[in-house]
């Protein structure tokens, strides 16, 4: 697919926006808050669109099944949550999603909390 200039800000909210609408549309029970934190200053940067959008679409799908298999899992006060932030950093933009799920197993001495996931993607910036 060809790469443009975009707004990363507005891929990973219509990202998590068709991911979220995709996830009800399977099981209208499926409820999860989302919390944003878009940093504003974000200039267009070049990107593959299409790309970009399945790997967050990949994230966000992962963060839903994770959290809500704590939900099914947990107490009923558990809300299930997933965060999405930018932010500029000198040349590069960084994006961080974030859920409160089940966490990634130990697996080979490596051990993640089990409350906390978290996956950054950092792109160059092309101003």
């Amino acid at each position: 697919m060809s790469a443009g200039r975009s707004t990363l800000n507005a891929l990973i909210d219509d990202a998590l926006n068709l991911a979220y609408h995709g996830a009800r549309a399977q099981d209208a029970s499926f409820n999860i808050t989302l919390e944003r934190a878009f940093d504003r200053g974000l200039s267009p940067i070049e990107l593959a669109p299409q790309e970009m959008t399945r790997v967050f679409l990949n994230l966000f799908g992962n963060g839903f099944y994770a959290a809500t298999k704590r939900q099914h899992s947990g107490g009923s006060d558990f809300r299930p949550t997933l965060t999405v932030a930018t932010r500029k950093l000198g040349e590069t933009v960084e994006a961080k999603v974030r859920d409160n799920g089940t966490g990634i197993p130990p697996k080979r001495g490596l051990a993640c909390p089990s409350s906390r996931r978290l996956w950054n993607t950092t792109m160059v910036a092309s101003n």
